[in-house]
């Protein structure tokens, strides 16, 4: 069992859900999972220039005034904005203090190779209103 990751540890595949990410090798609880670089921040877009078809990816913000934290490039994004929502998630996420806040993800339990990862949307600082719209379990 591993207690690191790095970028030949997940895979995008078809999952249930659409595309989810999996992991490639066992990971110990607490293990951080590389699924995006240090510091990466979000792009932030008002909902009228986000395809439709695009918007689940990206996350309302707080101050729900109509813009969205989404990936920096959507042809390139990153493994991060593939791991979908579960209310019994195995992976957990750590908020940091800067401003803006980035966000660092955990194996919340050790992980068996193979494994989808999931985590809980309702973690994420969301209006409600926008969280019914696409938070599936």
């Amino acid at each position: 069992m591993k207690n690191t990751t790095d970028e030949f540890s997940f895979q995008l595949k078809p999952s249930e859900h659409g595309i989810g990410v999996f992991i490639l090798h066992d990971v110990a609880e607490g293990t951080k999972l590389v699924v995006q670089p240090d510091g990466y921040m979000a792009r932030i877009l008002k909902k009228e220039e986000i395809p439709p078809e695009l918007l689940t990816y990206c996350e309302a913000r707080p101050e729900n005034d109509g813009t969205y934290f989404c990936p920096q490039n959507f042809s390139t994004m990153e493994v991060s904005w593939f791991i979908n929502h579960s209310n019994t998630p195995n992976v957990r996420l750590e908020f940091t203090d800067t401003e803006p806040s980035t966000v660092i993800h955990y194996a919340a339990r050790d992980l068996k190779a193979g494994e989808e990862l999931f985590i809980d949307y309702s973690e994420w600082d969301e209006p409600e209103s926008e969280k019914e719209e696409y938070y599936h379990s």
